[in-house]
């Protein structure tokens, strides 16, 4: 486990890789995601809700970058 994990990869893998990069994540611990459409927030959002306090952190040119706190 990390105290930060990074993932620059599309909107569909990053759903999919939900548990496993919560799995990997200290609690505490930072996460970013990136690669993500703005119409996609909202799915890789829920994907992450149980385990992350979440935010959109930048957006630019319809690309958006998310980023979290693991909860204890």
């Amino acid at each position: 486990p990390a105290r930060i994990v990074i993932a620059n990869i599309l909107a569909n893998p990053l759903v999919v890789l939900a548990p496993l990069l919560a799995g990997l994540t200290l609690p505490g611990g930072r996460i970013a995601l990136a690669g993500i459409l703005a119409e996609q927030v909202a799915a890789v959002l829920a994907a992450y809700a149980g385990a992350f306090d979440m935010r959109c952190e930048a957006e630019d040119e319809g690309w958006v970058l998310l980023t979290g706190q693991r909860r204890h």
